[in-house]
């Protein structure tokens, strides 16, 4: 058998549109051509369980069960995503670079290992869009708060579980951003909706920051494009004008 030793690309047309087809040793990736989006990755293992192979278990209950299902993301959160992650390449290039690329089906399938259950459509489109920041990039997306990857969520969980510590944590807040000094925006997966809260170490209680994730991203893209925030130049954090 021959193995991969490098990455393999090649296009295929879909629909009258051109997509790259990477072929690697841990499994597939399909990525319009010309997208800056991240691409819909499948491992091998993942394949083969949707082509049924080993297992009676009907193929459709398998590509339902997945965490990483594109299918059951936020459409509608997903365009504003593309729309902040165009107007953060124009305004804020440096910080834009950093960011990681999008969360793999198996980074979901992790953080649902975690969770006990499906990764929420909403948090799916969120580390889709970018998996947390690059290792040492500096820069914030909002106040000194940092994107978190579907694997410090995974681990700010379990810090959570076994030392709660004095900030009001409680079973079903997911975290999204934290400023790792104790304060974290995240959702609240107790709700049907995913309402934001902002958790401040010290507070016994959150603050609602948005009825939903989308809401929460419309929100604070507007304010970008109205020029309510001003980036920090030495440390990288993206202030609120007062």
């Amino acid at each position: 058998m021959q193995k991969f030793t490098r990455a393999l690309t090649r296009e295929v047309e879909i629909h009258g549109e051109r997509y790259a087809v990477t072929l690697s040793e841990q499994g597939l990736s399909l990525r319009p051509v010309g997208s800056r989006k991240p691409p819909h990755e499948a491992t091998w293992d993942q394949i083969a369980q949707w082509m049924g192979v080993g297992s009676t278990e009907p193929i459709a209950a398998k590509a339902a069960s997945t965490a990483g299902d594109p299918s059951s993301e936020n459409s509608e959160l997903a365009g504003l995503l593309d729309e902040l992650d165009a107007w953060l390449e124009q305004h804020r290039p440096g910080f834009h670079e950093g960011l990681a690329r999008g969360a793999t089906a198996r980074d979901l399938e992790k953080l649902a290992g975690v969770l006990g259950g499906p990764v929420p459509p909403d948090l799916q489109t969120w580390l889709r869009w970018h998996n947390g920041q690059g290792d040492g990039e500096m820069g914030s997306l909002v106040g000194a708060f940092n994107l978190l990857s579907a694997a410090e969520i995974a681990e700010i969980l379990g810090e959570h579980k076994e030392n709660p510590g004095d900030t009001p944590w409680r079973t079903g807040w997911i975290p999204l951003l934290d400023d790792f000094q104790g304060d974290t925006i995240c959702l609240d997966s107790t709700h049907k909706e995913l309402p934001v809260l902002e958790i401040w170490s010290g507070h016994d209680d959150p603050t609602s920051a948005a009825p939903s994730l989308t809401a929460w991203v419309r929100h604070f893209l507007a304010d970008c494009r109205a020029g309510k925030y001003v980036e920090d130049p030495e440390r990288g954090e993206f202030l609120k004008r007062s």
